[in-house]
């Protein structure tokens, strides 16, 4: 598989604009299609999810909850008016790249940190979308 990023660079060396809070939408699009250039592991995606969980997984979720994400993407949340023409996995990019663009209702007073685009490779990434794109109503009750 890809290594994601070229020498394991962070998606914000990679693309400067990136930046939180300075990406927007045409940058969105640029890392979204190098995500999903890059050829994935499933057996690792939920690896890659697992420092996500301490906020987004248990009883009572400080962030919105991993378990149904892609059916509130693709029923909920590109249905906005703020993400006509998004693909999902363009919302998903955008949400963990700059979370103050659109904040969850219930989840308003939640400030997850901006930084992730000096933390992460587009490899992790891509994996934590993939993951997020197998949370589904069927995924639930896993």
């Amino acid at each position: 598989g890809s290594t994601g990023g070229i020498d394991g660079l962070t998606i914000a060396e990679e693309f400067p604009d990136a930046t939180f809070p300075n990406i927007d939408y045409a940058t969105v699009q640029e890392i979204t299609a190098a995500v999903s250039a890059i050829e994935i592991d499933p057996a690792t995606i939920e690896s890659a999810y697992t420092p996500c969980t301490g906020c987004h997984a248990g009883g009572t979720p400080i962030g919105p909850p991993t378990a149904g994400t892609w059916d509130r993407v693709l029923e909920e949340r590109l249905n906005n008016p703020q993400f006509a023409g998004y693909t999902g996995q363009e919302y998903l990019v955008e949400s963990i790249l700059h979370p103050s663009v659109y904040l969850v209702p219930g989840f308003e007073s939640v400030a997850m940190p901006g930084s992730f685009s000096s933390q992460l490779t587009l490899e992790q990434l891509a994996n934590i979308v993939a993951y997020l794109q197998t949370q589904t109503v069927e995924t639930e009750s896993e």
